[in-house]
């Protein structure tokens, strides 16, 4: 199949108090499917006002982990578990989505996170955890697409290896930095 679904990614940033800005981006993306980050009530509130998108998770915190998934009024994004969620909120105590997603003819996998930031061995430690998570839930079956606020460089061991054991592709390539 031709067919082509363009997913968008941004971090509102708990505190950020522009949410008409983040908004317009959102609406004139282009985006079949948006994950948003550093989701709280707020946010979550502002988010379920779009005009072109319905929200299909939710999962506002009061800190710098919910998460949220949009998709285009049109298309369908379905959250579906297969226990990953409750492993990352049980072990890393932070929200994922996991969602199938079908626009057209085009269906494939999403899991949509937040990792903790590397800032001391132990935070470091479970943010490889959760990139090997999500490199292993990639090889389940099917194409797939794992994106969020990986607190990771490109050059990084762990995002390496999530693209390698998670046989994933850099978004980056062929378009650069971003």
């Amino acid at each position: 199949s031709t067919a082509r679904v363009r997913v968008g990614y941004v971090n509102v940033l708990t505190s950020n108090r522009n949410e008409g800005a983040v908004a317009s981006w959102i609406e004139s993306s282009g985006a079949d499917v948006v994950l948003a980050v550093e989701v709280n009530e707020r946010w979550e509130r502002r988010l379920v006002q779009s005009s072109s998108y319905d929200v299909t998770f939710s999962h506002p915190r009061t800190d710098n982990f919910g998460i949220a998934l949009l998709a285009r009024r049109g298309g369908a994004a379905t959250v579906t578990s297969s226990g990953l969620a409750a492993v990352f909120e049980t072990v890393f105590d932070v929200p994922v989505v996991e969602a199938r997603v079908r626009f057209g003819d085009c269906s494939f996998r999403l899991l949509g996170l937040h990792t903790l930031p590397p800032t001391g061995p132990r935070y470091a430690a479970w943010r490889d955890g959760q990139l090997a998570t999500a490199a292993s839930w990639a090889r389940g079956g099917g194409p797939a697409v794992v994106l969020g606020d990986l607190n990771a460089t490109r050059w990084s061991h762990p995002f390496r290896a999530l693209l390698r054991d998670g046989r994933l592709v850099d978004s980056a390539r062929g378009f650069g930095l971003h």
